[in-house]
């Protein structure tokens, strides 16, 4: 017994996996983002960009039967959307992240125009007091993905971008972009 304890505590996660597995795509009658799901202290919750979640009736379009979706926190400045959930099923567990320094790398999952899911690596350009600049890939459909540093450790959610000229719905790749990312705070949780 105590071998496979052993065992079990020196098996390495795979950070690139452990977020992937965490995402949680949004789809809503008028659009549709993206979303990571965090444990802490034994409860679940969907973070995302206020601006994907328009408003609290979208609730009913994201809940399965096997679970049920409470709103948390919303903040329309801050662009942040939080949801208690009873399915804790794929969910990554929260950590505080270290002071982030200029140049920092983060990295994250998201459906650039609601494409399969793909993974991005950034890093840090900015920091300000509710955000965080990063220069990484993003489009339509990647806000309210979960941005974490390389021990992932969440750092936020992906707000907004400054897209290349001309932006197309039809166009679906990636750009590279400046983006903006909506500090998550443990308070909003406590």
């Amino acid at each position: 017994m105590f071998f496979l304890l052993l065992l079990l505590c020196c098996i390495k996660v795979d950070p690139i996996k452990e977020i992937s597995n965490a995402y949680k795509p949004i789809y809503l009658d008028d659009g549709f983002g993206s979303s990571s799901k965090i444990r802490h202290n034994n409860k679940c919750y969907l973070i995302t960009a206020n601006h994907v979640i328009s408003d609290d009736s979208d609730l009913k379009f994201l809940s399965s039967s096997d679970e049920t979706l409470t709103k948390v926190f919303s903040d329309e400045k801050k662009d942040l959307y939080l949801i208690k959930t009873t399915n804790c099923e794929k969910s990554i567990k929260y950590r505080e992240p270290k002071k982030l320094t200029i140049g920092s790398e983060v990295h994250y999952w998201c459906m650039p125009a609601a494409t399969d899911l793909k993974y991005y690596k950034g890093y840090v350009s900015g920091i300000k007091d509710d955000s965080i600049v990063i220069y990484g890939y993003t489009w339509f459909g990647c806000s309210g993905a979960g941005v974490f540093t390389k021990d992932n450790e969440l750092i936020g959610i992906i707000s907004s971008m400054m897209a290349t000229p001309n932006p197309s719905m039809t166009d679906f790749m990636a750009h590279e972009n400046v983006i903006s990312i909506s500090i998550f705070k443990k308070d909003y949780i406590e």
